[in-house]
């Protein structure tokens, strides 16, 4: 049986990637004669998000959000599973890396944010939308509530495109921000050389425009790259042709 670990962008959660579980794990066949699963999809939620709230998501650090990934393929004894991830968490899963028991056979990035040692999640960002989190960050503090992006934010540069009332009924799903961790300086990380790395490159993301996804996927040797025409949001957006393309991997 093949399995993947799929791991969200900090201040999403499990949940952004429940229709993108069930294409992949349900029958292909209605009703399903003697139907026998030959996928598992492991969706991770970071500390201080979804089912993993736990405190001040706000003071969650990389350290631990590498842990749960870690934790995810040791407790379920993975051995043949496909690393997947979304957004900032492509940066945690590539630190997982050096203290991973089994390495994946492949990475999927999708729209991931890499960073080099010693630079910060944000940096890599364009002004605009980097500037989008760090006010988010400085309103948590000036009004002492949880760092969030705005409705008009996520509508604007997370869900562009979508169907508005799609975007309307997700809304409520998104979480705080770990403000602290976007800041944290990231760690060294090495690609083992017989590990092979997809990135998939969203050509109407506003968050981290193409250009600087196809930047990140030629620093890192992506040996695939995939171009598919939807928003940072793409998990929502375009769930049956992203479930596709994983299983495909």
């Amino acid at each position: 049986m093949k399995d993947y670990v799929i791991v969200h962008t900090p201040g999403q959660s499990s949940w952004h990637w429940s229709k993108i579980w069930a294409l992949m794990t349900s029958p292909k066949t209605h009703p399903p004669a003697l139907f026998r699963r030959t996928v598992n999809v492991h969706l991770v939620d970071l500390p201080g998000h979804g089912s993993n709230d736990h405190g001040d998501t706000g003071e969650i650090l990389r350290e631990e959000c590498v842990f749960e990934i870690e934790k995810t393929v040791e407790s379920n004894k993975l051995r043949d599973y496909v690393l997947v991830a979304h957004g900032f968490s492509a940066s945690l899963v590539m630190e997982s890396l050096s203290s991973l028991e089994t390495a994946p056979s492949k990475i999927v990035l999708i729209s991931g944010v890499v960073t080099s040692q010693g630079k910060s999640l944000l940096s890599l960002l364009p002004f605009k939308s980097r500037n989008l989190f760090r006010l988010a960050s400085l309103k948590s503090k000036l009004f002492r509530r949880p760092a969030k992006l705005s409705p008009g934010t996520i509508r604007n540069y997370v869900c562009n495109g979508m169907d508005p009332m799609d975007v309307i009924q997700n809304l409520g799903f998104y979480e705080s921000l770990p403000s602290g961790m976007l800041e944290q300086k990231s760690s060294p990380f090495k690609i083992p050389e017989n590990m092979s790395v997809m990135y998939v490159k969203l050509s109407q993301d506003k968050i981290l425009p193409p250009s600087v996804q196809q930047q990140i996927a030629n620093e890192i040797g992506a040996s695939e790259i995939i171009d598919m025409e939807a928003c940072h949001q793409v998990s929502l957006q375009r769930p049956a042709e992203l479930a596709e393309l994983l299983l495909s991997v």
